[in-house]
C-alpha cells in the first residue's frame, strides 16, 4: 500500500516536464508513473491539476547563513529559513558550500557546515529536534513523530520502525494579558481585607496571582492562583493594626501579566483589653492594656451614663486616664477604643464605677 499519490500535475524530471503521477511510500519518492498507471492501493490522493511537481529536487551548489561580499556584515539566510523554502518549492535536498577560511583546514570547515546544519532542517530525517518557526501565536498544536531504519545493504533502503509515537500537544504562546487596574483595598474587619480590582481585556483568562508584603519591595505571593476570573478577593490571614502592601497577577495560558499598581492598607487594631476604674473623691483613674502586636496611634476614651449611651470624652496615646470631671455619688460607664492610620477599632468591655460622697469637710 502507497502511502501518497499526487496525480495530474505537470511534474519535472531530467527527461522533461510532463503528466506523471508521483508515488510516495514514507517520506521516499518510490514511483514516477504515467498518468493514470499507477493501481496500488494508496492512503490518500492529492489532485495537482494546474500545479508544476518537483518530485525530489536537488540543489547541488548553495551558500546558506554565509557571508555577502559588500559594505556591512549581511549573510545569506540560514538553514530553518532556506529548506523550508526549499521544500516548498520541491527541493528536498541542498549541497551547502563549505568555505575553508585561512587557517584552517577542509575537514573542519566540512565539520562547521555540518554542524550549522544539524537540527536546524526542514528536510533533516537524523535528528531529534525541530524547530518551527512563524506558526501564529495562540493555538494548540498536536505532532507526533516515527522513525526509520536501513533496512538492506544499502542507505536508500530505509522502512518506517513501527506505529506512530503519542500525541503530542503544545501551545504556541500569545502576548501575555496586560496587568490588572484600578487596584483598591477596603477592610472588612480588624482582620480581614478585601482586594478588588478590574480585569485586562484578554480572552482566556484563568485566574489570579494574590501578592502581599509590608512594602512594595517585598511583596510575595500570598494566593498562587485564585483559579477563578472573578475580581474580588477577601484576604483573611492579616493581623490587626499592621500594615500591608498588594499586588494581582492575571494567569493564562500564555503567560503572566506584569504586576498590576500597588495599594497599600494599615488594618485598625483590636479592641484594649483589661479594663479597669478606679474611682476617687474629685476624680475616675481608667487603666488598659494595649492590643497586642498591633500598630497604635492613640485611644478614644468614652464616657456617658450608661453602657449604651457612651460619647468620646478625650483622645491620648498612653494607657491610663484620670478624668477630673466627674461628681460625687454619680454612677459612670467607660470605655476605650485604639485607632491607627487604618481606622478606629473595636470598643473595649465596658466597666462602671460610681463616686464618692462629698466628704463633710467637702461639704462645708
Amino acid at each position: 500500500m502507497l502511502d501518497l499519490i499526487i496525480r495530474n500535475g505537470q511534474v519535472v524530471t531530467p527527461w522533461g516536464v510532463g503528466d506523471w503521477d508521483v508515488a510516495v511510500q514514507g517520506d521516499k519518492i518510490v514511483a514516477v508513473a504515467a498518468a493514470n498507471t499507477l493501481t496500488e492501493e494508496v492512503g490518500r490522493v492529492i489532485d495537482a491539476t494546474g500545479k508544476v511537481v518537483v518530485p525530489g529536487g536537488i540543489e547541488p551548489h548553495a551558500h546558506i547563513a554565509a557571508p555577502i561580499m559588500g559594505p556591512g556584515n549581511l549573510r545569506t539566510a540560514p538553514p530553518e529559513q532556506v529548506s523550508r523554502a526549499a521544500l516548498f518549492g520541491g527541493t528536498t535536498t541542498l549541497m551547502d558550500f563549505a568555505i575553508q577560511y585561512p587557517g584552517i583546514n577542509i575537514a573542519t570547515a566540512i565539520q562547521e557546515r555540518t554542524d550549522n546544519w544539524r537540527g536546524n532542517s526542514y528536510a533533516d530525517g537524523d535528528t531529534t529536534e525541530l524547530t518551527l518557526p512563524g506558526l501564529p501565536k495562540g493555538v494548540d498544536y498536536k505532532a507526533q513523530i516515527r522513525s526509520r531504519y536501513h533496512d538492506g545493504e544499502f542507505a536508500g533502503n530505509q522502512r518506517w520502525s513501527g506505529p506512530w509515537s503519542g500525541v503530542k500537544t503544545q501551545r504556541v504562546r500569545d502576548d501575555p494579558p496586560l496587568a490588572p487596574t484600578d487596584l483598591t483595598a477596603h477592610e472588612v474587619s480588624h482582620d480581614s481585607i478585601t482586594l478588588r480590582w478590574t480585569a485586562p481585556g484578554y480572552d482566556g483568562l484563568t485566574g489570579y496571582r494574590i501578592l502581599r508584603g509590608a512594602n512594595a519591595d517585598s511583596v510575595a505571593a500570598i494566593v498562587n492562583d485564585t483559579g477563578d476570573t472573578g475580581t474580588e478577593y477577601t484576604d483573611d490571614s492579616v493581623a490587626a493594626g499592621t500594615t500591608y502592601v498588594y499586588v494581582v497577577v492575571a494567569l493564562s495560558p500564555d503567560g503572566d501579566s506584569p504586576h498590576s499598581n500597588t495599594v497599600e492598607l494599615t488594618s485598625h487594631p483590636p479592641a484594649p483589653t483589661g479594663l479597669e476604674a478606679n474611682p476617687q473623691n474629685d476624680q475616675v483613674t481608667i487603666t488598659w492594656q494595649a492590643p497586642k502586636d498591633a500598630s497604635v496611634t492613640g485611644y478614644r476614651i468614652m464616657r456617658g451614663p450608661s453602657a449604651k449611651k457612651l460619647e468620646v470624652l478625650a483622645e491620648g496615646e498612653a494607657t491610663r486616664y484620670a478624668d477630673s470631671a466627674v461628681g460625687p455619688s454619680t454612677v459612670y460607664h467607660y470605655a476605650v477604643r485604639a485607632f491607627n492610620d487604618g481606622g478606629t477599632g473595636p470598643q473595649s468591655a465596658t466597666v462602671s464605677v460610681e463616686t464618692p460622697a462629698k466628704s463633710a469637710r467637702q461639704r462645708g
